[in-house]
């Protein structure tokens, strides 16, 4: 499978922190035949003028009036509406790749039922003024992380086992297929939504190797976000999309009757 571009995604606001590192990760992979799209949501920082200092033609931005986190869909969709490659990856401003991320990946797409390719990755954060960086962890449920077969991911991601969206790359024409990247006014995410959907489309591919780094701080959106909240919200979106598709999958048909057994047991 001979592929023109990956198209990476890059949602950026008030990075200048770390859109920098975030842009050489990038400029460091050892595949070169990318274009990075950086969608800047209205930065008051020096966000701007970091990424001007890059001349890369493969880099293109664009500034926007600021919509905030609860539409980064938009965000997403717009960078995807302006991508060329074959397969898209995400990489958010404060994130950062190990230099072979995408040559990692972009293989197993030759597999022409495969919609998302997912990895491990480590979490980045600062400690008593110590850069730390910790493995995340990743339950090992091949068949799970695999999506085999078709629908088999659905139980992983009720159950909270979701890529990490600085390690997925996915086949831009099932991204299309569904209508693009999905998302909630309710959530600040586009990663869990999306994955719902190309659960019941095609085959994930797990790669047990390093394909990304999260990084924490306290200006990040998962962080100045409540925790509690937003994980209400996540299952709200799981519930309703089950509900909504329990005729199209075997899967969520079986989850539909794991619930209720559950809630009979509850009596």
């Amino acid at each position: 499978m001979v592929l023109s571009t990956v198209s990476v995604i890059t949602p950026t606001y008030n990075h200048e922190k770390y859109i920098g590192q975030c842009i050489e990760s990038v400029l460091e992979q050892t595949f070169t035949n990318w274009e990075m799209i950086i969608i800047d949501d209205g930065s008051t920082d020096n966000t701007q003028k970091i990424i001007s200092k890059y001349r890369d033609a493969r880099i293109k931005y664009i500034y926007q009036k600021n919509i905030g986190p609860y539409r980064l869909g938009e965000t997403y969709n717009k960078a995807l509406s302006l991508s060329k490659g074959d397969l898209i990856a995400i990489l958010e401003g404060d994130d950062i790749w190990p230099p072979d991320k995408l040559e990692k990946q972009i293989s197993v797409f030759d597999d022409p039922e495969i919609v998302l390719s997912h990895g491990n990755y480590e979490l980045v954060y600062l400690k008593n003024g110590v850069l730390n960086f910790k493995p995340g962890y990743v339950r090992q449920i091949n068949n799970i992380l695999n999506n085999e077969p078709v629908g088999t991911s659905l139980y992983g991601l009720v159950d909270g086992i979701v890529p990490v969206a600085v390690t997925i790359m996915i086949r831009k024409s099932a991204l299309i297929k569904i209508g693009g990247f999905k998302y909630a006014d309710y959530l600040p995410c586009v990663d869990l939504p999306t994955e719902l959907e190309l659960s019941l489309m095609g085959k994930f591919k797990y790669i047990p190797t390093l394909l990304g780094y999260f990084r924490r701080h306290k200006n990040s959106i998962t962080h100045n976000l409540r925790k509690d909240n937003n994980n209400f919200n996540r299952f709200k979106y799981v519930n309703k999309f089950v509900k909504l598709n329990k005729k199209k999958n075997n899967a969520i048909r079986n989850i539909l009757g794991q619930n209720r057994k559950t809630d009979e047991g509850k009596y």
